[in-house]
């Protein structure tokens, strides 16, 4: 890694710093995306299937994939 494979994650942790190399990672409110996958969810029950649903990110670029 990373001339072989390319490796992230989509959680960012503490623990990802220490990795060798260390992993590139999403960093995002989960609680927001819990809130909007339950949202989701009930209106799909309802019946509403066209949604579209952006939420606020940012990518933590580590050795992991340069």
């Amino acid at each position: 890694i990373p001339d072989d494979i390319r490796v992230a994650s989509f959680y960012d942790s503490i623990y990802l710093d220490n990795y060798i190399p260390s992993v590139t990672s999403l960093i995002f409110d989960a609680g927001e995306l819990g809130a909007a996958a339950a949202c989701a969810l009930m209106r799909t029950v309802e019946g509403d299937t066209s949604m579209d649903i952006i939420l606020d990110f940012q990518m933590l670029i580590r050795k992991s994939t340069m």
